[in-house]
């Protein structure tokens, strides 16, 4: 990117500055799972920690619904979906408002 100022004066004076921008995408909260003996679902948010998280669930990754909101107080979370045992196919995603 080149930037360029010029003063109002007469003559007006300017100086040309060059200047390199890198935009990177923050990376974004993960959500691992592991099936417990009981037929519970167990999920690990590794997040940032003193952010809130809405963990939602959908049977077809159209429609969405809460299962719990958490404040993120440590790098990893652990949250246990009793409900994933009656579930035939559950997906899960974490947002962050």
């Amino acid at each position: 990117m080149t930037v360029k100022a010029t003063d109002g004066g007469s003559p007006p004076l300017s100086h040309t500055a060059d200047f390199t921008v890198v935009v990177t995408a923050p990376e974004g909260p993960k959500l691992l799972g592991a099936f417990l003996p009981n037929g519970q679902f167990q999920l690990t948010l590794n997040g940032e920690i003193g952010r809130i998280y809405l963990i939602q669930v959908s049977a077809d990754l159209t429609v969405w619904e809460p299962v719990t909101n958490i404040l993120s107080t440590a790098a990893t979370i652990q949250i246990t979906d009793s409900a994933a045992a009656s579930a035939r196919q559950r997906f899960y995603q974490a947002v962050s408002p």
